[in-house]
């Protein structure tokens, strides 16, 4: 006769039925576009907000699976575990060892920390997880303690061999925030890609282009700077309805509270959302590097979006989109800059020739343009619209609009 834990019935009774708050983080300036994208998830509660690098939103247990699975531009979710206002090391302990760590945690599972602090008397960072770790094995050591049934980990759940966990630990004027990752790693892998070009935009953030630049996936889509082909496959995973995690795994798969049969419905649905490839790609890619285009042809090839793009080696000043499609649509455009540009002046000499080739064979396009100097913004000879972007660390420009059918 199965008989159950104490701690399987404080799951039941404290966790899936109860409404938990949640914060998906993102790239500075794409709050808004994740904001958005939650609007339209079936989640149980409608509350969010946007703050400080990303989102609020509050749910059940299995609505951080449902934001997980679909967002698109979220760089990762962590659910909230508590907060405590302290100034002394001993009333930090006991606020820490009051927590339910036993719920996210495994027996012996002592987490990977992030910490921050500003403005706290409690400053110093390895002292603070000194103390965190202490109160986090003493409370798990006291639960097993008191256990009457040791806790069994349901279908799914992955053990001693999991993803590592992390708790994100952020003090501010000595008021200590406590959230668990439920990510694991950063949610632009998607589990797609396994060859990566120089200086990869992350997908996260090619979703975010695509998206503020109005793509409808009606229309072709064209990267003829396609490197990896992150924007190509981005955009086939948008037409086509595929959910951005569905490959891929995450932390939250290793809690004591995981909900696998919800995963697995969840992780249905989705795939049933999935709209199959036409018989003529829309979503055209190229590149003057042959090794990026094999790159290219070799993520999509082996990957879910496979006959959903059409992928060729060419340069960008020597093409033109009227070689592959009769129809104007959206060009995305990440042309090589830092580094791999090489010297100011090089650069300086790109994006003249990069719009003299715009306006001549783009015209009537939607184009999204990445540009990382502000001097060449300026001297940009569209009346487009320009916004802040941020990738990699660099502030970037990204430039949205059309190219006139007559200059």
């Amino acid at each position: 006769m199965h008989c159950e834990s104490a701690l399987t019935k404080r799951i039941r009774r404290q966790i899936r039925g109860r409404v938990l708050d949640f914060f998906a983080a993102t790239a500075p300036g794409l709050e808004e576009i994740c904001l958005g994208e939650l609007r339209l998830l079936p989640l149980s509660a409608k509350e969010m907000r946007i703050v400080k690098g990303g989102v609020e939103f509050r749910g059940r247990l299995h609505d951080c699976y449902l934001a997980s699975l679909h967002l698109r531009t979220a760089n990762r979710i962590l659910m909230r575990l508590g907060e405590c206002r302290t100034e002394g090391f001993a009333h930090l302990e006991k606020k820490v060892k009051a927590l339910p760590w036993e719920l996210w945690l495994h027996p012996g599972c002592i987490p990977d920390f992030s910490i921050r602090t500003s403005r706290c008397r409690l400053y110093h960072t390895e002292a603070i997880r000194e103390r965190v770790e202490k109160s986090i094995r003493e409370r798990m050591s006291a639960m097993e303690k008191d256990a009457e049934t040791p806790y069994v980990p349901a279908d799914g759940i992955h053990g001693d061999k999991g993803i590592s966990q992390r708790i994100f630990i952020r003090g501010i004027r000595d008021v200590f925030h406590f959230s668990i990752d439920s990510s694991g790693e950063h949610l632009h892998k998607r589990g797609i890609k396994a060859f990566r070009a120089d200086a990869p935009l992350r997908e996260t953030n090619a979703a975010a282009v695509l998206q503020i630049a109005g793509y409808d996936s009606r229309e072709p889509l064209l990267d003829p700077m396609c490197g990896s082909g992150t924007f190509a496959i981005e955009a086939a995973m948008m037409a086509h309805r595929i959910a951005p995690g569905l490959f891929r795994d995450f932390a939250f798969r290793d809690w004591p509270s995981f909900q696998p049969g919800r995963w697995r419905h969840l992780r249905r649905e989705a795939r049933e959302q999935i709209i199959a490839p036409g018989a003529i790609p829309n979503i055209f890619a190229s590149d003057a590097d042959e090794k990026a285009c094999r790159a290219a042809e070799q993520n999509t090839v082996r990957s879910p979006v496979a006959g959903m793009t059409d992928i060729s080696h060419a340069d960008f000043f020597s093409f033109s989109p009227a070689q592959r499609t009769a129809q104007t649509g959206l060009a995305v455009l990440n042309p090589p800059y830092g580094l791999r540009m090489g010297t100011d002046a090089q650069s300086a000499q790109l994006y003249p020739a990069i719009c003299h080739h715009l306006a001549k064979v783009y015209k009537g396009w939607k184009i999204a343009l990445i540009c990382p100097n502000k001097k060449e913004v300026e001297k940009f000879p569209f009346d487009w619209n320009n916004r802040p972007f941020f990738h990699g660390g660099l502030k970037l420009t990204l430039m949205c609009g059309k190219v006139p059918r007559s200059l």
